[in-house]
């Protein structure tokens, strides 16, 4: 019965089936685990459950399960920074991703970001994301955020003639005046001819965000995000 579920189920009959033959964790369930994992590093297994027969053969942790895991990872580009994160692309619960993104404080999106209005203005509003872009995108926007920054939240750092400095995201420059909104929200107006240096800064997005979430914790974002297509309506005085 998993057998055929992880050949013929939905995406969610094949996840649990997965789980399940590991926790049964009989001569018969590992021999499954290992015809799949096999197929690990040629290609052979849908990106939806890869993570899933990953994480149970470390659940198990037996050589037999384990070797084509080592067999997989080998297989990555090390060059590449996301390719040890592409089995998150694909297979997360959306409403997981949700409760990440508004209710998981390490996490902290819903500070920056909104999604239909709710939310903080620091960072680009997500609401359709997911028509805007694609996975790959929104995979690299959270586990290396300063590769792509959206434009119109470009990061400056101003030095002030004082000798005070300003790190934000700059909002508006029509030559005379620049605006920046700072971390907290807070838009200030700046006067160019008294910054003396500016700079590009940073991706104001967290690059530690990746610590403190499970691979699982990000295909679920992912997945979120990747379903995010239908702009938020127009709120008076909302920018």
């Amino acid at each position: 019965m998993l057998a055929a579920a992880i050949v013929r189920g939905t995406q969610v009959e094949q996840q649990a089936a997965i789980r399940q033959a590991a926790e049964l964790a009989t001569p018969d369930t590992d021999a499954l685990l290992e015809d799949w994992l096999e197929g690990l590093a040629t290609g052979k297994v849908a990106p939806s459950i890869q993570l899933d027969l990953i994480q149970a053969a470390k659940a198990r942790g037996t050589q037999e399960l384990l070797d084509p895991v080592a067999t997989y990872e080998k297989s990555l580009d090390l060059a590449d920074p996301l390719s040890k994160y592409r089995v998150t692309l694909e297979g997360g619960d959306a409403q997981r991703g949700y409760d990440i993104f508004f209710g998981r404080s390490s996490a902290s999106c819903r500070r920056c970001h909104s999604v239909q209005n709710s939310g903080g203005a620091v960072g680009p509003e997500l609401s359709a994301i997911g028509k805007e872009k694609n996975r790959e995108y929104l995979l690299e926007a959270l586990v290396a955020p300063n590769a792509k920054i959206a434009k119109g939240f470009e990061p400056v750092i101003a030095v002030m003639d004082s000798g005070k400095v300003y790190a934000g995201t700059k909002k508006s420059d029509d030559g005379e005046t620049l605006k920046l909104m700072l971390a907290d929200g807070t838009v200030i107006s700046l006067a160019k001819d008294e910054i003396d240096e500016m700079a590009k800064g940073k991706s104001a997005m967290p690059t530690d965000l990746i610590k403190h979430l499970t691979l699982a914790d990000l295909r679920d974002l992912v997945e979120y995000l990747a379903q995010q297509k239908t702009p938020a309506p127009h709120v008076a005085g909302h920018e």
